[in-house]
């Protein structure tokens, strides 16, 4: 006769029995992966911790590799209602294995749990997601940076052993509540995929001269973005400070002109402002001067920036003006997620900014936040990644940058562009944290459930 034992719940009061895994189940880890040893036998597919999720197994990436013989095969092997339980990883995360038996074996990075006895095993997947949830799983965990749920603490672990017909009403009265939530979640994804398509639908409006129609036909004495720009360049000859001849901007590519409107422009970055790179980290050298704050990749978000995590270095005096941020400075980042953009508002002095970013100094007559919407809309829409270096880990170098090109319109309708799609991205902002809190409300009930199930209250 198993055991009963007390389940790590706690303030609550258990109408179930409880009983040690391995009392009730044979629980088996999969076979360890050593290509140099294992190059016999049948080339066959196994499942790895990546294809368990909680609550099913992916299948649309697996592996393979050689099993010896019959007796490994049928050792590793995985059958209908075998649950499956990643060791490392995410230590706990199970799924049930529902197809009929398959060539399909497992690894050593999970546990097979196959009950001797007739068992609901979608009761034993409930349970360890909401012990997980609540913490009782980490409790057996081993590793301090890595942590793993080891086959000894595995077969150790209370879990609920009601009577067979109890077990299948809990599971049918779990899913009955789930497939309402989980239909309640889908449509507040959908809608939130919906509010993504709005806000580049926004964006490319913006970009192309759509949302300002309708002003532009209202203001026909605006000054038109050609004499703006030329007013720009000469602005930027004689602020020339390079070494030697003054250097031609670099001019925009033909293409992006095309569509636009009769008052718009076309420009390149280059033409615009003036892009510099931070300095450069290195602890070893540099050790003297002010030891100050500065801006890294990470903490430039998408149109803010994030000043609650900030490092610091040391520059010397000659090092300040060059390094330094102004107000309505344009901050991008080099790696990372290259383009990702922010304006500076001002709001700390003395705050410098490292080699990761680009900062964007533009002249008079280009709203820095114009510019901001062309980096998003591009970077979304993937034009912008035409212009990186690398195949794995991507740079937007600044010479890729000053030959950036972006649509210029008047002053006057980059104001009225940036104050239109504020208001708009603010809204949607408003809907999608509606949104998250409710997925997070269905994610409660979801534990609600769980522990009430658990707590015979359900």
């Amino acid at each position: 006769m198993s055991k009963i034992v007390t389940a790590p719940i706690i303030n609550e009061q258990i109408l179930m029995p409880f009983v040690p895994l391995g009392e009730i189940a044979d629980v088996k880890l999969g076979k360890m992966l050593d290509r140099s040893k294992h190059k016999s036998g049948r080339n066959l597919p196994y499942l790895r911790n990546i294809n368990i999720r909680w609550g099913h197994v992916d299948t649309t990436d697996v592996s393979e590799m050689f099993f010896k013989d019959k007796d490994e095969e049928e050792r590793y092997s995985v059958r209908k209602d075998d649950v499956l339980v990643c060791e490392g990883g995410e230590p706990g995360r199970a799924a049930l294995w529902t197809r009929q038996e398959s060539e399909l074996k497992f690894q050593k990075a999970l546990h097979r749990v196959r009950f001797r006895n007739p068992y609901e095993p979608r009761l034993l997947v409930y349970y360890l997601e909401w012990a997980a949830c609540r913490g009782e799983l980490e409790k057996r965990f081993t590793g301090s940076t890595i942590k793993h749920l080891t086959k000894q603490a595995f077969v150790q672990l209370p879990v609920p052993n009601p009577p067979l017909p109890k077990q299948r009403r809990i599971v049918a009265r779990i899913e009955e509540i789930f497939s309402r939530l989980d239909a309640g979640v889908a449509a507040l994804h959908h809608a939130k995929a919906q509010l993504q398509r709005y806000r580049q639908s926004v964006l490319a409006a913006a970009v192309t001269g759509q949302l300002t129609q309708s002003w532009r036909e209202q203001h026909p004495n605006t000054e038109s973005a050609e004499r703006l720009l030329l007013r720009i360049l000469e602005q930027r000859r004689e602020e020339w400070s390079g070494k030697g001849k003054y250097k031609k901007p670099k001019e925009p590519k033909l293409e992006r002109a095309d569509g636009l409107a009769k008052t718009w422009a076309c420009a390149t970055i280059d033409q615009l402002g003036d892009v510099f790179l931070g300095k450069m980290l290195d602890k070893s050298k540099h050790t003297e001067g002010q030891k100050l704050p500065y801006l890294r990749n990470i903490n430039i978000r998408w149109g803010k920036v994030d000043v609650s995590d900030l490092s610091e270095m040391y520059y010397k005096d000659t090092e300040l003006e060059r390094y330094g941020l102004r107000k309505d400075d344009l901050l991008v980042c080099e790696g990372g997620e290259p383009g990702r953009a922010a304006v500076w508002d001002g709001r700390l002095p003395d705050l410098k900014y490292q080699k990761a970013l680009h900062r964007v100094r533009l002249r008079k007559g280009v709203d820095p936040k114009f510019v901001l919407i062309c980096l998003e809309r591009d970077a979304k829409t993937g034009r912008l990644e035409r212009r990186f270096t690398g195949s794995t880990i991507k740079h937007f170098t600044r010479q890729a940058f000053i030959e950036y090109d972006i649509p210029l319109p008047p002053l006057a309708e980059q104001h009225q562009i940036v104050a239109e799609v504020e208001a708009r991205t603010t809204a949607i902002d408003h809907l999608e944290a509606e949104l998250d809190l409710q997925i997070t409300r269905a994610n409660r009930l979801r534990q609600s459930t769980l522990a009430a199930a658990f707590s015979g209250k359900l």
